[in-house]
């Protein structure tokens, strides 16, 4: 009895089968959410290169036109559960003020605030500096497959913030 081979494959399978299971889920959802999170940072790059582009004002539907390249650079995923939030910075009695913010309405809502206290060094009298903001929810690939029951609820949030000045003037409107 003790020299017979007969079922140790599958003994052994039934061992390592669930570890290497959890790993093959883990690593999926692990490069789904840096794909993510590029995308991300992708979009706030772009929507904040495209407003610095304008000369003097920008207007709304230009506006909503920057936020339609969310969904462009998200596919094959949606981008239902992206917000992006465009602020513009003046310099105003050598204090960081907001002049104006968009927004497309999308999405979390954002948990980090725009920290001003680093943006003195890069403002100069009546120069603005243009903030976006961007935040998406992260599905796991195995929650959907699995179910939520097995898996939970867990949706991280990724953000990404990007400071620019604008190129062709000291400054913008809205």
């Amino acid at each position: 009895f003790i020299r017979a081979n007969d079922g140790l494959a599958a003994i052994e399978m039934a061992f390592v089968f669930p570890f290497m299971l959890l790993l093959y889920l883990g690593l999926l959802d692990l490069t789904g959410l840096i794909s993510h999170s590029r995308k991300v940072t992708s979009i706030a790059s772009a929507v904040a290169d495209l407003v610095a582009q304008n000369r003097i004002a920008v207007i709304k539907t230009d506006m909503n036109d920057y936020f339609k390249i969310a969904s462009l650079i998200m596919k094959p995923e949606s981008d239902s559960e992206v917000r992006i939030r465009v602020h513009v910075y003046r310099k105003v009695s050598n204090t960081p003020t907001l002049i104006w913010t968009v927004e497309n309405g999308k999405g979390p809502i954002c948990t980090g605030t725009v920290d001003t206290s680093d943006m003195l060094p890069l403002m100069t009298a009546d120069n603005d500096l243009i903030v976006t903001q961007t935040c998406a929810t992260f599905k796991p690939y195995t929650g959907e497959f699995m179910g939520e029951l097995l898996i939970g609820t867990l949706t991280p949030q990724v953000e990404q913030t990007v400071t620019i000045r604008p190129r062709s003037s000291p400054s913008l409107t809205c």
